[in-house]
């Protein structure tokens, strides 16, 4: 019998709460004496939807990876890579596992059986999950939730104007499918309408790009714009009134990371991002996930062995 032709024989053919198992072995005379010779390959199993006493399994049969039966040999655990659903019965194709004995009791069409064999499903469950008709998958859903404002629009006659432009307008078209909360989540909103980005616009009205800018810009906080790039140095903060000479040589020094707004500077022809902060630039140390301004103190750099004097707005205002 082939791989073929064992799948499309049920096991119900030999009796009711019947498994048949497909055996195959390497040596063998089909002519002359057909008994297959040991060792034995299983390389498949077939199992009908119902159980011996009537139980129906088939959710169980939908679910489970492994098999455990009694064989010739004891127990046999089996690993299941693949399967197929017939009518009224499953085929299992597994891992192939060898024996080197071979039933002796036959059943009633000659046919090679072990009775009452014990089967285990490995998961044994009584409902179908994984599975299950009623799961959604990729592409199968059948229509979406209706959004309580937004209207199709129905341009397939005319991309000019809408056939049901007089529904639309009377606010009596039909719902698009749509969920409400890409109008309501903040995540949703900010990324599509709203926008991410701080802004310095506000209010302001200005339907010029170059005019809009100037205006953004003049009206905006410096040190706040939407995209600050940093570089940092070791530092120690001292108060306002710290002398010089006190700040340099304190014995016990306690460092932090100190940040500022670093922005591209020309020299000649040469183009590059100072690694220190100069005169109106702003001070910042973490605070978490954010970043605060370092005001009024006396920042003192380790690496360069600056001073570097911080107003009450964050703002470099005097290096010694």
């Amino acid at each position: 019998m082939t791989r073929e032709e064992f799948i499309e024989t049920a096991p119900q053919k030999y009796g009711f709460g019947r498994v048949n198992l497909l055996i195959s072995s390497s040596v063998v005379d089909p002519i002359n004496d057909p008994t297959p010779i040991p060792p034995y390959q299983i390389q498949g199993i077939s199992l009908p939807n119902k159980s011996k006493n009537g139980v129906n399994i088939s959710a169980a049969l939908r679910e489970v990876d492994r098999l455990r039966f009694e064989f010739t040999e004891g127990i046999i655990d089996v690993n299941i890579v693949g399967r197929r659903k017939q009518a009224e019965y499953f085929y299992y194709l597994i891992e192939p596992f060898n024996v080197d004995t071979y039933p002796t009791d036959v059943g009633p069409a000659d046919e090679p059986i072990v009775e009452d064999s014990d089967f285990a499903f490995v998961p044994y469950v009584t409902t179908a999950f994984n599975n299950s008709d009623y799961n959604p998958l990729i592409n199968n859903s059948e229509g979406s939730k209706l959004n309580d404002i937004v209207q199709v629009v129905d341009r397939f006659a005319s991309q000019g104007t809408p056939t049901n432009l007089q529904a639309i307008l009377a606010t009596k078209a039909e719902p698009a499918e749509i969920q409400n909360c890409a109008y309501t989540k903040v995540g949703i909103v900010n990324a599509r309408y709203t926008g991410t980005k701080e802004t310095n616009a506000k209010t302001i009205t200005e339907y010029n790009k170059e005019k809009f800018t100037r205006a953004v810009q003049f009206a905006g906080l410096a040190g706040n714009e939407p995209a600050l790039g940093f570089r940092s140095f070791e530092g120690s903060l001292h108060s306002t009134d710290a002398p010089d000479a006190t700040i340099r040589d304190t014995a016990e020094r306690t460092t932090l990371t100190v940040f500022f707004n670093t922005t591209l500077t020309q020299s000649g022809s040469t183009y590059t991002y100072p690694n220190f902060p100069g005169t109106g630039n702003i001070l910042y140390e973490a605070d978490g996930n954010k970043m605060k301004r370092i005001v009024n103190q006396r920042v003192y750099s380790t690496a360069n062995d600056v001073i570097y004097s911080v107003s009450e707005a964050g703002f470099v205002n005097r290096i010694k």
